[in-house]
Formats: C-alpha cells, sequence, structure tokens
C-alpha cells in the first residue's frame, strides 16, 4: 500500500465525522435523537415536516458510513503483523467496520422509507422511526469487538518501533467499555439509558468519535514516519507476508 492511498484512506475518518454532522444533525435534525416516549401522531408529523431533509440526511450519511471501511483498513494496516496473530485481528477490525457500515446503512434505509410517504398511517411511521433509531444505536458489540481487537494488535506490535503508542490500546479498551450502555435502550423509553439518554446515546457516540479522531491522528503520524523509522512489514520476510 502506497503512502498516498494510506493517507486517503486515514482521511476517512473526518470525512465520515463531516457526513454525520451535515446530515444526522443538519439535514435529519435528530440531535437530539427523537424521544422514544413520543406517541405515534408526533412522530409521523417530525416525518412529514422533515421528509426531504431526513432523506437527504439519510443519502449524506450513507456515504459518509462508506469511509469507515478504508480507515479500519488503513488502521489495521499499521501494526507489525506477527507470527502469532497471522492477520487475524486486522481482519477482524475490517470486518465490524464493514459489520458497523452495514448496520448504519440500513437504519438510514428504514428512515428513508418513513420519510417517503406522508400519508403513511402514523403508526407505520412510528414503527419505522423506532426501527431506524433502534438498528443505528443499539448494535454496541459489533463496536465494542472492533475497538477490542485494534487494542490486542496495538498490545501485540512488540517491534522496536511500534505504530502506536501503548496508552492507545488501553484507549481502544475504555472506548468498548463505553459502549456498552447502548444495549440498554431496549429496556427504557425514558431516561439517560434510553436511546436519546446520556448514557445510551451521548456517551457512546462521543467516545466514537473521540476514538476515530485520535486514531486518525495517531494513523498519520505512523504513516509520515521517516523512512528510516518505517515500522512496516519490509522487515518481514516475504513468506510471512503471505501467510499473515
Amino acid at each position: 500500500m502506497t503512502r498516498r492511498v494510506q493517507l486517503l484512506c486515514a482521511w476517512g475518518a473526518p470525512v465520515s465525522m463531516i457526513a454525520f454532522a451535515v446530515g444526522w444533525v443538519g439535514f435529519a435534525g435528530f440531535l437530539p435523537p427523537l424521544s422514544p416516549s413520543d406517541n405515534a401522531a408526533v412522530i409521523a408529523d417530525i416525518f412529514a415536516e422533515r421528509r426531504t431533509g431526513i432523506r437527504f440526511g439519510a443519502i449524506i450519511m450513507m456515504v459518509g458510513t462508506m469511509f469507515w471501511i478504508p480507515w479500519a483498513a488503513v488502521v489495521a494496516a499499521q501494526p507489525r503483523r506477527t507470527e502469532r496473530d497471522r492477520g487475524v485481528l486486522p481482519q477482524t477490525q475490517v470486518g465490524c467496520a464493514v459489520a458497523a457500515t452495514a448496520i448504519v446503512i440500513i437504519a438510514m434505509l428504514i428512515w428513508v422509507v418513513a420519510a417517503f410517504r406522508p400519508d403513511r398511517s402514523p403508526e407505520i411511521v412510528q414503527t419505522l422511526s423506532d426501527l431506524g433509531f433502534v438498528i443505528s444505536i443499539m448494535p454496541f458489540a459489533v463496536f465494542c469487538v472492533w475497538n477490542v481487537a485494534l487494542g490486542l494488535a496495538i498490545f501485540a506490535d512488540d517491534g522496536p518501533a511500534p505504530a502506536y503508542p501503548r496508552w492507545s490500546a488501553y484507549l481502544c479498551m475504555w472506548t468498548a467499555l463505553l459502549y456498552v450502555p447502548g444495549g440498554a435502550l431496549a429496556f427504557f423509553q425514558t431516561g439517560p439509558l434510553a436511546w436519546n439518554g446520556a448514557f445510551a446515546f451521548f456517551l457512546p457516540a462521543i467516545a466514537f468519535f473521540i476514538w476515530l479522531i485520535v486514531m486518525t491522528a495517531l494513523t498519520l503520524r505512523s504513516i509520515n514516519r521517516p523512512p528510516g523509522e518505517d515500522h512496516e512489514f519490509s522487515t518481514i520476510p516475504a513468506s510471512r507476508q503471505v501467510s499473515a
């Protein structure tokens, strides 16, 4: 992978963050998310009033989410591939990024359907709205595995010039832990554990975007290392590169 390609991939996270800011907040107006305690008539009115913004916002977020995959690929490629992991951890990270991307895209498509026909039954609109918020916010396990896999890869990168500082592995582990409250939204319609609450939504979302920012900065630093400090795979025998 050339340095230019790596840099382009690494900038995928900032692009996705801008897309979410524009789509989620600017167009859809989903900050804070719609309340799960609102009745069907209220939800239907919101989707009818914002139908154009929600559809544009969903499209922008769908495009932005796709940048998670190249970003995850370049981040996974930075730590030295050791004989111990044989590429399992990098593949796990990219697989989780693909799954996370698919989850968000499905949620966006559901919101497009909810906003597509303003004369639809309020109960149906409410169901689609609920489905979109649950799918986009609740699947904490995918993001937990993604972060843990990266953290383990950083711990395993014990070469003379590791790609990432050791503290970033602890950041990955702590961030994974902060995603867990998102799973509680299945049981609450009000309060901090509802999907618009501090623990179920804001804490995991802020933790995820801070993690994206920090890991992007560290990845750019890793890519831009002088040639003499390059940690990449030039020191690994070709046979190991194939097996990785």
